[in-house]
């Protein structure tokens, strides 16, 4: 197969101030070096950062909400505006997330605008916007969850998988550290990863990262996520309900009708989970 040197690109991926450049060639044209690329629908940049591609998503969620905004002024149930919602707005948010979670506030903050704009927009439409001021109560008057912990769940029923051989990737498997204890004790028992030591900030929020026994994607979980084994050796759909009680509490107390099946929005959960909105 012939490859058109104008449409490669070489990317050097590295987080130093200072970097070396070196030319490579196709037929005895130069590629052309770039600090950004997309790669299945991710912008992925030379420092894994992955602030370009925030940045794109939230411009590109912004122009979907004004869309779903404009078209549903006519619409009275809140339900429906948050089905429209989750489907052209959240899905580009949620997009691969597991792949570039952020963990610095600056990017966490700048998702979460998106969100906040739309439950803005929908107390407003529901009467509710004097009585209902705060992000945290619009979210649990609507039953709904913050786009930051709907990413530590996926990251979570990921890593759930991964563990439970659900996904072939040896390689991702790898890169876990299981803890192997000299003594059986109360302790080592919860403890499934060992902890490493951290030099950086990206090392410290990766997936292999465990507090106190609890598995962490990202540094925001504490003792109210999953805790290993018991979680770990659970069936999926089992851990997944237990996760929507964590994010919603009073979820017996809810509407049939605000329960909605959606197909998860990440390339690399190819499962349909059944998510509260």
């Amino acid at each position: 197969m012939d490859l058109n040197p104008a449409k490669c690109y070489s990317i050097h991926f590295s987080r130093r101030k200072t970097r070396s450049h070196y030319n490579y060639t196709i037929n005895h044209s130069i590629i052309k070096e770039v600090d950004s690329i997309r790669d299945l629908g991710v912008e992925v940049d030379r420092e894994l950062r992955f602030h370009v591609h925030i940045e794109k998503i939230c411009s590109k969620a912004f122009k979907s909400l004004g869309f779903v905004l404009r078209n549903s002024r006519d619409f009275t149930r809140p339900e429906t505006k948050i089905l429209l919602y989750n489907s052209y707005v959240r899905s580009t948010l949620e997009y691969c997330s597991v792949t570039w979670n952020p963990f610095y506030d600056v990017y966490k903050k700048k998702l979460e605008r998106v969100q906040k704009r739309f439950l803005w927009h929908l107390a407003f439409s529901c009467n509710v916007a004097k009585t209902i001021q705060s992000y945290p109560a619009r979210l649990k008057y609507f039953h709904m969850s913050s786009l930051s912990e709907r990413r530590r769940t996926l990251d979570l029923l990921f890593l759930h998988k991964l563990v439970n051989e659900e996904y072939d990737a040896p390689d991702l498997l790898s890169l876990l550290n299981f803890n192997v204890p000299l003594t059986s004790t109360r302790a080592s028992k919860l403890m499934v990863f060992r902890v490493p030591r951290f030099y950086t900030n990206l090392a410290s929020a990766s997936a292999s990262r465990s507090n106190g026994g609890v598995p962490a994607s990202t540094h925001a979980a504490s003792n109210e996520t999953l805790q290993y084994p018991q979680d770990a050796l659970s069936h999926f759909q089992v851990l997944n309900r237990r996760l929507d009680r964590r994010r919603t509490p009073d979820a017996d107390a809810l509407d049939s009708n605000m329960f909605i099946g959606i197909t998860s929005s990440g390339d690399n959960v190819n499962s349909h989970y059944d998510y509260l909105i």
